[in-house]
């Protein structure tokens, strides 16, 4: 992928210099049409307490002034750290975005901050502080979120257990884990560099790092550490690329819809993407798992095509598409919404159900 990359090396700032006690860290963040809220999340970077620290400031080709503001914040700055500035030349999707970054980044700890989030001040610190006395690959915390308007609606939340997950495990030989699999908090996460060195390129726009890392994660057997304690603001607003479960209007309701249908399509290419991975990283001696997981991800390629593409539908499309359906949660999905979005919305708004 050809990527413009441009590099501000600050005068004042000390040697990057690594030790057993301070190794070097990347703190990446990673932005796309982001510009309300962008300066805030590098201010955030640049505050943070830790040293030896590279500063990666990379926009995803926005179509706002989101780079703009990065670059001109990386130009006025005189802090310790290492500040890089990069955007891509086309659009990319958050895996490729992540990837290209981390081929280019130094830290042998990869920390992922989105445009839009705030990081605490200790976040770095306290990731590698974690990172050194457990020696996981996966180093993640708790987070509060906030609402568009900065009014807070949730605190200390942390990992929880995906259906989604579970089921793309079904079958595997490791049983005794089955009841609870690990999941990646993506908007904290923070990875060991070589990990994600291992992943190839996709080019098909992908948004599911935290499913694709998860996944690896478990395969690989991964350690995962989770903070106990919140260490960053993760922010919910009408850009996200996830819908929102609480929302109570007929119009955040029908946006729901949509944002849905997309985050289908991504969920889609990311399955014709990774279980071909899979596939092919199974065939070298990786074990069974390897190939079963790949099968049940492909398994539900066709229900996300039908979630992705539903909404483009006629009346008589839907219609078809319910005499189609194979399985019951498709025939659950269908019902509802077999009279269009704005019936579909209406009905969910005065009963509660999806």
């Amino acid at each position: 992928m050809d990527n413009q990359v441009k590099i501000k090396n600050c005068d004042s700032a000390a040697p990057l210099l690594s030790t057993e006690d301070h190794p070097l860290v990347t703190f990446a963040i990673f932005a796309y049409n982001q510009e309300r809220y962008i300066r805030e999340a590098v201010e955030a970077a640049f505050a943070q307490s830790y040293s030896p620290l590279e500063i990666i400031l990379s926009d995803d080709c926005s179509s706002d002034r989101t780079y703009e503001i990065m670059e001109s914040m990386a130009g006025d700055y005189n802090g310790i750290h290492r500040v890089l500035l990069n955007r891509t030349k086309n659009n990319c999707g958050t895996i490729d975005h992540i990837l290209t970054v981390s081929r280019r980044a130094q830290g042998d700890l990869f920390i992922v901050a989105a445009g839009d989030d705030i990081s605490h001040i200790d976040r770095t610190m306290e990731t590698v502080k974690a990172w050194r006395s457990s020696r996981a690959e996966v180093i993640q915390s708790h987070y509060d979120e906030f609402n568009d308007a900065g009014d807070l609606v949730a605190k200390n939340l942390g990992q929880r257990r995906s259906a989604t997950i579970q089921k793309w495990f079904n079958g595997c030989d490791f049983q005794e884990r089955s009841d609870y699999l690990p999941t990646i908090i993506g908007c904290s996460a923070a990875y060991e560099r070589s990990k994600l060195d291992k992943l190839p390129l996709n080019n098909r726009k992908c948004l599911n790092e935290d499913a694709m890392m998860t996944i690896l994660g478990i395969l690989e057997n991964y350690k995962i550490e989770t903070i106990p304690k919140v260490l960053m603001f993760h922010r919910r607003h009408q850009e996200n690329v996830s819908s929102d479960e609480n929302a109570r209007s007929f119009k955040g309701i029908k946006r729901n819809e949509f944002i849905k249908s997309r985050f289908a399509q991504s969920t889609a290419d990311f399955i014709d993407y990774f279980s071909e991975f899979l596939l092919m990283e199974g065939s070298r001696e990786r074990g069974r798992n390897w190939s079963i997981v790949a099968q049940n991800l492909l398994n539900d390629r066709d229900f996300l095509n039908l979630h992705a593409d539903f909404w483009s539908l006629h009346f008589v499309g839907r219609v078809e598409s319910l005499v189609r359906s194979r399985t019951s949660s498709e025939v659950r999905f269908i019902l509802p919404r077999l009279f269009g979005v704005n019936f579909f919305s209406l009905i969910k708004l005065i009963f509660g159900r999806n």
